[in-house]
């Protein structure tokens, strides 16, 4: 069950809501995150991994979860940053 626990990190969510945006590069998701370069590298390998984003070319984008338990937390973890 590694997807429950793929947006307990607040950072995690946060990326999910910058990709929803739009495609962003990492260097730009290390700007508008304000992370450092490891801790974006380590955030992203896990969304990597649990199926909700992907590296294309030299971009990152959201993925459609392969669960309908995935696209309730990612649809949750999209708005978020809109709530604040």
């Amino acid at each position: 069950m590694e997807i429950v626990t793929s947006f307990t990190h607040p950072r995690r969510i946060l990326i999910v809501a910058r990709l929803n945006q739009t495609t962003k590069t990492f260097d730009e998701l290390m700007v508008e995150t304000d992370m450092s370069s490891m801790a974006l590298f380590r955030h992203i390998k896990k969304l990597e991994k649990r199926g909700f984003i992907r590296h294309r070319k030299d971009h990152f984008e959201l993925t459609p979860p392969r669960s309908a338990l995935g696209m309730v937390l990612m649809q949750i973890a999209a708005k978020a940053e809109s709530e604040d």
